[in-house]
């Protein structure tokens, strides 16, 4: 409803219902100077100024109003705000409080849960009292900071975001859980996030190749620059804020690579910088355990690496080694090239073709020796070698059913049969847990490892026919 009145003020009043159980209403009321002949109307700048905001509001109604459909906000935001001074130097003041709140982002996966909201306004300035919610399980997310409304300052703000054990990215190929504390300080012309964050548990899942079923289609792209040209605005025409980055990401372990029969934990420090249009992603993971089962066999990881060299778009390069006993040979395989496609070769100590090596790791004989039912799993192993086999993430199923970090199957040889189920799990904080039981009886047997430092371990091991004692492991870093 509006109003002008004959003393030259203007009255306005807005009322929405059915946005939360109480009705939002807005009051305002102006000086206004009116001429018809000419028409004109304007705001003198010492005329008085009054209003007032009050309501509740549910954030739910946000997502189709500002087309967030890939993201959910829900809650109830309860207002209230003064306006007060004059046209030239308006005061406001008021409060804002979110309750239960929840948001959703179905690109990374992050939900955040039981969110808390306290904000308050005075004058040009917004102070962040209290922002507090979790991740939808154990991680807890809290923030403060203020944002100047000062147009002429390009609206300058800061923001410090603290993370404890907080899961904010859920994807199919990766989930990560971190702990630390970020700022996001600037204008609304150009911002950075800087900070550092201790990463882990995370997991980065290494897709499988398409199934038989489906058949990848090479793509030609035909007048791709006119396409691009009317699709890409303009720089100029750009407004959103210019984000920056300098993150350091620190992990002294608990971050596990899987997928295609590798599965591993990894260790070490990557750094975050450029822009968010154009990331550069630099620094490496180093092994710390694991193992890679191809075709039945288990070989144990001697040295590995995870590289981001600052590609854009982001591209890390896997690189690790494992050793298996062929007989009287030592047969390598290795895993390398990118973390989306990584291509798997095999060789050997002494050196040998192959599907030598091949034949010694499934029976323990020469290509020569092998019976025609031999010959077909030998080529069967040479196709999955190759890359053209597939296979079903049962084992990560199971791990994550019971709830252990660690989890495999061992054979001690294919004579004899006898296997074994080891599962591994933190307890804490460089506190590792190793525990491994076969089917015959004193087969069960235990291993402890305590992180002290970084480069200095102690380990136990008890169980089986092996007497109890400690070890001390001291690694160097070349």
């Amino acid at each position: 409803m509006l109003d002008v009145s004959g003393e030259g003020r203007l009255h306005a009043k807005l009322t929405l219902e059915g946005l939360a159980e109480k009705p939002m209403e807005a009051r305002l009321d102006l000086p206004v100077a009116l001429s018809l002949a000419p028409f004109g109307f304007s705001l003198p700048p010492k005329g008085a100024v009054k209003g007032h905001l009050v309501g509740e509001a549910n954030l739910a109604w946000l997502s189709p109003l500002f087309s967030l459909e890939d993201q959910s906000l829900d809650g109830c935001l309860e207002v209230t705000c003064a306006l007060k001074g004059t046209v030239a130097a308006p005061d406001v003041t008021g409060r804002a409080h979110l309750r239960e709140g929840s948001y959703a982002n179905f690109l990374t996966g992050t939900t955040l849960k039981n969110i808390d909201v306290k904000l308050a306004i005075k004058g040009s300035r917004l102070a962040i009292e209290r922002v507090q919610g979790t991740d939808g399980e154990e991680g807890v997310l809290s923030l403060h900071g203020s944002l100047d409304f000062s147009p002429d300052k390009d609206f300058p703000f800061q923001l410090d975001l603290i993370l404890e054990n907080a899961t904010l990215l859920r994807l199919d190929e990766a989930t990560a859980t971190a702990r630390g504390r970020l700022t996001l300080s600037g204008s609304l012309r150009e911002a950075l996030v800087a900070g550092k964050l201790d990463v882990g548990p995370a997991e980065i899942r290494i897709p499988d190749r398409l199934p038989p079923e489906m058949t990848e289609l090479e793509i030609i792209e035909i007048d791709r620059d006119r396409q691009k040209s009317r699709q890409e605005p303009s720089p100029q025409s750009a407004l959103a804020t210019r984000l920056l980055f300098d993150v350091a990401l620190e992990s002294p372990g608990r971050v596990f690579v899987r997928g295609r029969g590798l599965d591993s934990e990894w260790g070490g420090a990557i750094r975050i910088t450029g822009s968010a249009h154009e990331p550069l992603i630099t620094g490496h993971l180093s092994i710390v355990r694991g193992h890679f089962n191809f075709l039945g066999k288990r070989f144990s990881l001697t040295e590995g690496s995870l590289s981001f060299d600052g590609t854009i778009p982001p591209a890390p390069v896997l690189d690790v080694t494992g050793e298996a006993e062929a007989g009287k040979v030592t047969a390598l395989l290795r895993l390398s090239g990118p973390v989306s496609a990584p291509e798997v070769s095999l060789t050997s100590d002494p050196a040998l073709p192959s599907d030598e090596v091949l034949c010694l790791l499934l029976f323990g004989r020469s290509v020569a020796d092998i019976t025609p039912m031999q010959a077909v799993r030998l080529a069967y192993a040479a196709r999955t070698l190759a890359g053209n086999g597939g296979s079903r993430d049962l084992m990560g199923r199971t791990r994550n059913l019971l709830g252990v970090d660690q989890l495999e199957i061992k054979q001690s040889g294919e004579e004899s049969g006898e296997v074994s189920v080891g599962a591994g799990k933190y307890l804490g904080e460089g506190v590792y847990l190793e525990v491994e039981r076969g089917l015959g009886p004193g087969s069960a047997r235990g291993r402890v490892e305590v992180e002290v430092t970084p480069r200095i371990t102690v380990e136990t091991e008890v169980g089986g026919n092996l007497d109890p004692g400690i070890g001390i492991k001291w690694k160097r870093d070349y």
